[in-house]
C-alpha cells in the first residue's frame, strides 16, 4: 500500500486485516483487492497488457486459481481465494481476464492460452458468488458478456462495459470504436459501453464499470467534469487512478457533494430505447446537448441538482 508522501507502508506481516480495513476503509471509501488474473499466474509476470504470455496458464506448472476449474479440487482452491479477502473485510474481489479464461483469446492479439470453455467460465462465477457471499462485491473485468451477460447477471455484482483505460483522456472516454462487437471489449469507450448495456444495469441487475478515473489526462475542467457526470449518470463505481504524483490540481472534481449523493444512492441511466427515462443517448453524428439538472432530479423524485458548484471541497457560487 502507498502512503501519502508515495512511500511504500504495507507488507502482509506488518498489517492485520482489521488494520487495513481502519486505514483503507470509511463510509466513503471502501476496501478491495485486485489479484492476478482470475486464472493468469506464471514466473514471469507484467501489468496487464504486457507482451509476455509466459504468464498464461498453458500447463506448464503454473498454479493458478481458476485454471483446469474442472478438476478435483479447485473449487476449494477458489473459494479459499475468495475467503480471504473476505478475512480481510474487503468490500470487493477485482477478477480480471475472464475472457481470456472462458476462450482463451483476445480480440487484439488472436489465441492467447488455453480455451476453458463455457461450462468451465460458468462453475467459476458460481463459486466465487458463493464464496464472495451477500457481504463483497464481485467485479468482473474483461468478460464477454455473451448472451446478453447471461451469467455475470446470476452474479448481480459489477462488470467492467468498456476497453481498459489505458492512459486515459478524452480518446479513451469517447473516442475509439464506436460500433460493438460480440468479444470483449464488446464497446470501446464508456460512452458506449453505458448506453449499450444500460438495459443490464440498476437494482436487481448490474453495476455497470467505466474503469478507471483519471483526470489529470484531460485538457480542459470541461473534460474532467463529463467525465465526472458521465460515471455518475451511469451508476458507475469512481475509482480513482491517477497517483499521488498526478493527482494535484484535479482532485477538486472527485469533491462534488451532490453528485457523489447520486452515486451512493444508486442512481444508473438509461438508454433512450428503454423503458425508463432516458438519460443516456449517443447519436451516430456529432451533436451539442445540454443535460438540465433541475430536470433529472425531477425525474428522480427530489429537488434541482447544483451539479458543479464545488471546487476543492468549496462552493464555487
Amino acid at each position: 500500500m502507498i502512503g501519502r508522501t508515495g512511500r511504500v507502508i504495507w507488507n502482509s506481516a506488518a498489517w492485520s486485516s482489521a488494520s487495513t480495513t481502519t486505514r483503507c476503509g470509511s463510509p466513503s471509501r471502501h476496501c478491495g483487492i485486485g489479484p492476478k488474473g482470475a486464472w493468469a499466474a506464471g514466473r514471469r509476470r507484467r501489468r496487464p497488457g504486457g507482451r509476455r504470455r509466459s504468464l498464461l496458464d498453458q500447463g506448464r506448472g503454473t498454479r493458478a486459481l481458476l485454471a483446469r476449474c474442472r478438476a478435483a479440487g479447485r473449487e476449494g482452491t477458489c473459494k479459499g481465494t475468495c475467503a480471504t479477502s473476505r478475512r480481510w473485510v474487503c468490500a470487493t474481489l477485482r477478477v480480471d481476464f475472464l475472457s481470456w479464461f472462458e476462450s482463451g483469446t483476445d480480440a487484439g492479439i488472436g489465441q492467447v492460452g488455453v480455451a476453458h470453455g463455457r461450462e468451465a467460465y460458468e462453475t467459476a462465477l458460481r463459486w466465487m458468488d458463493e464464496a464472495a457471499g451477500a457481504d463483497m462485491m464481485l467485479s468482473l473485468v474483461m468478460p464477454h458478456l455473451h448472451e446478453d451477460a447471461k451469467l455475470e447477471l446470476r452474479c448481480r455484482d459489477m462488470v467492467r462495459i468498456n476497453a481498459d483505460a489505458d492512459r486515459g483522456g478524452w480518446a479513451r472516454l469517447s473516442g475509439g470504436r464506436q460500433s460493438y462487437q460480440s468479444v470483449w471489449p464488446n464497446w470501446h469507450n464508456p460512452f458506449c459501453g453505458f448506453t449499450g448495456w444500460s438495459h443490464r444495469a440498476g437494482q436487481e441487475q448490474l453495476i455497470l464499470d467505466g474503469d478507471f478515473l483519471m483526470p489529470s489526462t484531460f485538457s480542459t475542467d470541461e473534460e474532467r467534469k463529463t467525465m465526472m457526470n458521465l460515471m455518475v449518470i451511469a451508476g458507475s463505481p469512481l475509482t480513482i487512478g491517477d497517483t499521488h504524483a498526478t493527482i494535484d490540481g484535479h482532485g477538486w472534481v472527485f469533491t462534488n457533494k451532490e453528485l457523489l449523493e447520486l452515486n451512493a444512492a444508486g442512481l444508473s441511466g438509461s438508454a433512450p430505447c428503454s423503458q425508463r427515462p432516458p438519460v443516456l443517448g449517443r447519436p451516430r453524428f456529432a451533436r451539442h446537448r445540454t443535460l438540465g439538472w433541475a430536470t433529472a432530479g425531477r425525474r428522480l423524485g427530489g429537488g434541482p441538482v447544483q451539479s458543479w458548484r464545488y471546487r476543492d471541497g468549496h462552493e464555487e457560487y
